[in-house]
C-alpha cells in the first residue's frame, strides 16, 4: 500500500493473486516498487500506478530477503558525511552532516566524537558467573560471537540478577542480601538483608524491586525511590516459591509455588499489592522452571518437559512447542528469540518461530553462568500517554493524544458505550458475507444500490483467526466459517460472541463451503495438504449432531462446490480444469466440462435460470445443468476474478485486484458501474456468498419435511426423490432411513397419534391429532430433544395432549378410548362378527352338500387304486394305467426349501433348480398339460 505522510489518500500499489505471498522487503525507485519473496525465492518489480508486474528473477537456491536499488546516473547530491569526521554514526541533512553514538555512548561537545555512558552494552545480557558480574552483546543471537566483559568481583556468588536499564543500574542477590550496582560509575550499595532468595524481578514503571525467598515463603518488596528502603512483605505463608516473573504493566507478579494439598507445582499470580492471590495455571508438566513474562508478547513462557513452553489466551492452558530446551533451567525472551542455559558457559537460541531456527554459543572467558537478565532500555520504557499501558484498555484501536488515549475501532465494528470496547451491527436484509483474507476478518457488505458507499459490518468471530471460507443459515443467523490454519470449520452467530467448532478436517484445508437449506448440512470441499494423501475430498457435516460423511475422495484439486437442493445436484470445480456434477449424495457423479479450462477457481448455481456459473481464469462462464449452452458472459483481464455468487439478474464477484465487489448484469454481461466505492481497509477478499431476505431459499421437497424421515442425512436427489446416509462407520438399517444405534422419542400419545409425516428422530418436529371425543391442549408441533423427551418450550406430558370433550357420551367415549388404547375398535369388531357367521353358514352348507352326495354315490370308488388323481374315471369305466401304476407314481418328498411336503401331481417343478434372486421371490413354475376332455367325472 502507499499514503501521504499524514496517512492519507490511502491505496493498494500490488495485490498479489498467490495468497502465500511472503514478501519480506520492498524498495522504491522513481515510479517503480519492487520487493523479495523469501519462501519462493524471487525478487519482483511492479509499476506503482499500474500494479502491474513489470519485471521478476527468480533464485535456485537463495533466499532473497531484502533489496535495495542503485543507479550510478542518480547519485548526483553531495555527501557532507564524507569528510565530517563522525567518530561513530554521520547522517546528511539538509543543514549538512549530524554525528550519532552507538548505544551506550553519549556525544561529546565536540559533537563528533562518542564517549561511553558506561562499560556494559547498549543493549545486552548481564550475567553472572559465580562472583562475577559480567556482560555480553544481545546480537549474540544472531551470531555475533559471544565474549564477556566482566564489571565486577563480588565477595560471594550473585544467584539472581534484575536490571533497571534506564537508570544504568543492576539490581543483584548475593548471600543474604540485595545490591544496587551503578554502571556508570561502578559504585555499589546493599539494599536489604534477605533469606534464601529464588526469584527476582524488577518494575521500571514503579522502581520497584520484588523478590522471593525460599525458606520463609515470601514475596517482598522494596522501592529504591524510597529513602529508607524498608522492606515489605505483601505474600507469606508460601511453600517455596520461585522463578519470580512480572507485568509491570497490569502490576502482576507471577510465581511458581507447591500446593499445599497436593505438592503438586503450580503458577500462581497476585498483585504488586499483595491482593488478588490465584491459582494460575496447575496441572503443570514435570518440574517447571525459568518463568519469564514478555511485554511485548504479553506471553508467560517457562521450561517444561524439556521444551519451550507458554500460556495461550485463546485455549485458556499452557502448551508445550516444538524448541528443545533439553537441561536448560533458566530462561529470557526477546525480541522474537529465546535464550536459555542449564548454568554452564553454554547459550542455547532459537526463533520462537521456527524450531529450526536454533544456534548453540560457548559464551568465553567464564565457565558457568548462575543468573542472567536483559539489559535494553528499549524494553522498559517509561510510558508517557496510556497507549503505552496495556493499549489504554481499548480492545482494538488506541490513539495517543497527549498524555491520554483515544478508543477506536476497525472496520466493520463500533465503539460501545464505555469508550473502550468495540462491537459489531448485524445486517439481516440484503447483504454479501465475503472473506477479508489479508486482515483475518469476515464482513457483510451490503448489497443495497444506494448509496455508493456500502454498510460494512464485520462478523466477530475470535481472533487471531485466518478464515479461508463461509456460508451463511439465515434461520439461526449462523456464519459458517473454515480456518485454514486450524483446521476447523466453525459456526458464529451474528449479534454474539459464540463461536462454535463444528467439525475438523485433520489433513484437509476447507476450500469452500456451501450450505443445504433444506436440512441445514453442510458441504465442504478439502484439499489435502499431507503427502500421504493423493485427492481431494467432497464433506458433509450434520448442522446439529456435527456427524460427518465422506461423499467423494477421488478429486485432484476440489477447489469449489455449489449447491442446487431443488434438482439434488451438486457441482464442484477440479482445478485440473474441470467442472463436476453429481447426486448431492455423491452418486451418479460425471463432468460437465472435462477440456478446454485454464484456470477454474469458483462455482455458482442460480436456481432463478437453473444455470452453473463458475470462473475460468479472465472470464466468467456459464451453462445448463446438465452442461449444455456453455457461453461466456463476462470478461476482465484486470480484475483477478477470484469468487462469485448469483442473486436476481445478477452475479456478484470478489477479486484480488479490487477492494470493493464486482456486479455483472448477467443477460448483458456488463459490468454495473458506480455501483460501489472501494473501501481501502479492506484486503484481499475471497469467498462470498449471497443472501436477500425477500428471496425464498432453495429447498427440497422431501428433504425439507422432517429430514425426509431420515434419522440422520437426508441427500436431495433428482426427480424429487430423497437417499438418507449415514457418518462414517454406521450403518443404514433395512428401513433405509435409521442409523444404526438413533435414538427415539416414543411415538404413543394416549388418545391420539402422531403425524404420519412424524419420524421421531431427535431434533424433529411433530404434528399430532386426537380421536373423536378428545380435544388437543397444545396448538402447533411438538419437538424431540436430546433426552428424548417430546417437548413445546418445555417437556410435555404425552399422556396429556389429548383430552375428553366436555361434549361427547362417556360410554361412546369409552369406546373410542378402548380404540385409542389399540384394542379392537366397535366397527372392527362388527365386521369380524358378521365374517365369522357368513363363513360358519357356508361351512354348514358345503357339508350337507357332501353328506347328500355322499349317500348317493356310495362304494363309487372303492375300486380306485389312488384316489388322489385329479383325473379319474366315473364307475365302469377303463382304468389308466399311468395313473395306477405305482412305478409311474412320484411319491411326495419333503421339500428342500420348505417345511412340508410336495405334491408332484399338482406341482412339477424343473429338473434345475432355480436360485431365489436378489429380491427374494420365489422361482417361476412350470405346469404340465393334461387333456381332460377324456374324462369323465
Amino acid at each position: 500500500e502507499m499514503s501521504d505522510y499524514d496517512g492519507m489518500n490511502r491505496k493498494v500499489v500490488y495485490r498479489s493473486p498467490n495468497i502465500y505471498l511472503q514478501v519480506s522487503n520492498i524498495a522504491v525507485y522513481k515510479d517503480v516498487l519492487c520487493g523479495s519473496d523469501y519462501d519462493e525465492k524471487f525478487v519482483f518489480c511492479v509499476g506503482i500506478g499500474t500494479g502491474q508486474e513489470s519485471w521478476r528473477h527468480e533464485f535456485s537456491f537463495e533466499d532473497p530477503w531484502g533489496m535495495t536499488l542503485l543507479d550510478s546516473k542518480v547519485t548526483t547530491i553531495s555527501n557532507p558525511c564524507k569528510d565530517n569526521g563522525c567518530e561513530h554514526i554521520c547522517t546528511n541533512s539538509e543543514d549538512g552532516a549530524v554525528c550519532h553514538c552507538k548505544e551506550g555512548y553519549t556525544l561529546n561537545e565536540d559533537k563528533k566524537t562518542c564517549n561511553a555512558s558506561h562499560s556494559a552494552h547498549g543493549r545486552g545480557i548481564i550475567l553472572s558467573s559465580g562472583n562475577n558480574l559480567c556482560t555480553v552483546d544481545i546480537r549474540v543471537i544472531t551470531g555475533v560471537r559471544p565474549n564477556a566483559t566482566c564489571l565486577l568481583a563480588w565477595t560471594s556468588n550473585i544467584t539472581h540478577i534484575a536490571v533497571a536499564a534506564n537508570d544504568s543500574k543492576v539490581i543483584f542477590a548475593a548471600g543474604d542480601e540485595l545490591i544496587l550496582y551503578d554502571l556508570v560509575t561502578g559504585q555499589n550499595a546493599s539494599l536489604v538483608s534477605t533469606g534464601k532468595v529464588s526469584g527476582l524481578v524488577y518494575s521500571w514503571i514503579g522502581g520497584d524491586v520484588f523478590w522471593s525467598e525460599s525458606d520463609t515463603g515470601k514475596i517482598k518488596l522494596l522501592s529504591l525511590d524510597s529513602a529508607t528502603k524498608t522492606d515489605y512483605t505483601i505474600y507469606s505463608n508460601l511453600n517455596n516459591p520461585r522463578d519470580l516473573a512480572i507485568d509491570p504493566h497490569n502490576e502482576k507478579l507471577f510465581w511458581i509455588n507447591t500446593s499445599p494439598q497436593s505438592g503438586a507445582l503450580q503458577i500462581e499470580t497476585g498483585s504488586f499489592t499483595g491482593s488478588d492471590k490465584k491459582i494460575f495455571q496447575s496441572q503443570l508438566f514435570i518440574n517447571p522452571s525459568g518463568l519469564f513474562f514478555d511485554g511485548g508478547l504479553k506471553l508467560l513462557f517457562w521450561i517444561s518437559q524439556q521444551k519451550l513452553t507458554y500460556f495461550s489466551k485463546s485455549a485458556n492452558f499452557h502448551l508445550n512447542t516444538d524448541h528443545l530446551l533439553n537441561t536448560d533451567t533458566k530462561l529470557l525472551i526477546y525480541k522474537d528469540y529465546s535464550i536459555s542455559t542449564k548454568g554452564d558457559n553454554q547459550l542455547t537460541v532459537y526463533s520462537l518461530y521456527d524450531e529450526n531456527d536454533k544456534h548453540q554459543y560457548t559464551v568465553d572467558k567464564i565457565s558457568d553462568i548462575t543468573a542472567f537478565a536483559l539489559f535494553d532500555p528499549d524494553i522498559q520504557p517509561k510510558e508517557n500517554n496510556k497507549c503505552d499501558i496495556d493499549n489504554g484498555g481499548c480492545e482494538q484501536i488506541c490513539i495517543p493524544d497527549g498524555t491520554q488515549g483515544v478508543c477506536e475501532c476497525g472496520l466493520g465494528y463500533v465503539l460501545e458505550r464505555d469508550a473502550h470496547n468495540c462491537t459489531t451491527v448485524a445486517q439481516s436484509d440484503m447483504f454479501a458475507l465475503a472473506v477479508d483474507f489479508n486482515h483475518g476478518l469476515i464482513y457483510q457488505i451490503s448489497m443495497n444500490d444506494n448509496p455508493k458507499d456500502k454498510k460494512v459490518s464485520a462478523v466477530d468471530i475470535p481472533q487471531p483467526a485466518d478464515p479461508l471460507a463461509t456460508a451463511y443459515i439465515p434461520s439461526t443467523q449462523s456464519v459458517i466459517w473454515a480456518d485454514y490454519m486450524d483446521d476447523h470449520i466453525l459456526n458464529t452467530t451474528l449479534n454474539t460472541n459464540i463461536t462454535e467448532i463444528l467439525y475438523s478436517p485433520v489433513n484437509y484445508i476447507v476450500a469452500s463451503i456451501a450450505v443445504d437449506y433444506s436440512t441445514g448440512n453442510i458441504y465442504y470441499t478439502g484439499l489435502p495438504y499431507s503427502y500421504y494423501i493423493q485427492y481431494s475430498m467432497i464433506g458433509v457435516i450434520h448442522y446439529n449432531s456435527h456427524q460427518h460423511k465422506t461423499l467423494m475422495d477421488n478429486i485432484q484439486y476440489a477447489y469449489s462446490v455449489a449447491l442446487h437442493p431443488p434438482k439434488g445436484y451438486m457441482f464442484w470445480i477440479d482445478g485440473a480444469g474441470m467442472v463436476g456434477r453429481a447426486n448431492m449424495d455423491g452418486t451418479d457423479p460425471l463432468f460437465l466440462v472435462a477440456y478446454g479450462m485454464t484456470s477454474a477457481l469458483a462455482i455458482a448455481v442460480d436456481y432463478k435460470s437453473d444455470k452453473v456459473y463458475y470462473i475460468d481464469g479472465e472470464r466468467i462462464d456459464y451453462m445448463n445443468l446438465d452442461g449444455g449452452n456453455r457461453q461466456t458472459l463476462h470478461m476482465n483481464q484486470v480484475a483477478g476474478l477470484s469468487h462469485l455468487g448469483v442473486a436476481g439478474e445478477y452475479v456478484y464477484c470478489t477479486a484480488a485486484y479490487k477492494q470493493e465487489i464486482l456486479k455483472i448484469h448477467k443477460t448483458t454481461g456488463l459490468l454495473v458501474t458506480d455501483w460501489m466505492s472501494p473501501v481501502t481497509e479492506l484486503g484481499r477478499l475471497e469467498t462470498i456468498t449471497l443472501y436477500d431476505k425477500s428471496v425464498a431459499l432453495p429447498v427440497h421437497q422431501k428433504c425439507s419435511v422432517n429430514n425426509g424421515l431420515c434419522s440422520t442425512f437426508c441427500f436431495p436427489r433428482p426427480n424429487n426423490q430423497r437417499s438418507c446416509g449415514c457418518p462414517e462407520g454406521v450403518s443404514l438399517m433395512a428401513d433405509q432411513r435409521t442409523c444404526s444405534g438413533v435414538p427415539k422419542c416414543s411415538m404413543a400419545i394416549k388418545h391420539g397419534k402422531l403425524s404420519d409425516l412424524c419420524s421421531g428422530y431427535v431434533n424433529s418436529t411433530c404434528d399430532y391429532e386426537c380421536y373423536p371425543g378428545y380435544l388437543k391442549t397444545l396448538t402447533g408441533k411438538l419437538t424431540c430433544n436430546d433426552h428424548l423427551n417430546w417437548v413445546q418450550q418445555t417437556s410435555v406430558d404425552v399422556n396429556m395432549l389429548c383430552t375428553p370433550s366436555p361434549n361427547v357420551d362417556p360410554l361412546h367415549r369409552k369406546a373410542e378410548s378402548q380404540q385409542s388404547d389399540g384394542s379392537i375398535s366397535s366397527g372392527t369388531f362388527a365386521a369380524t362378527i358378521i365374517v365369522i357367521i357368513i363363513v360358519f353358514i357356508v361351512i354348514i352348507v358345503i357339508l350337507v352338500y357332501v353328506m347328500y352326495k355322499r349317500r348317493i354315490v356310495t362304494n363309487m370308488f372303492s375300486h380306485a387304486k389312488f384316489v388322489n388323481s385329479p383325473n379319474v374315471p366315473d364307475e365302469g369305466g377303463p382304468v389308466d394305467d399311468r395313473y395306477t401304476s405305482i412305478t409311474d407314481i412320484n411319491q411326495p418328498t419333503a421339500s428342500a426349501n420348505a417345511a412340508g411336503m410336495e405334491n408332484p401331481l399338482y406341482e412339477v417343478r424343473n429338473k434345475t433348480a432355480v436360485p431365489d434372486n436378489k429380491d427374494n421371490t420365489l422361482p417361476e413354475q412350470e405346469f404340465r398339460s393334461v387333456d381332460m376332455t377324456a374324462y369323465k367325472y
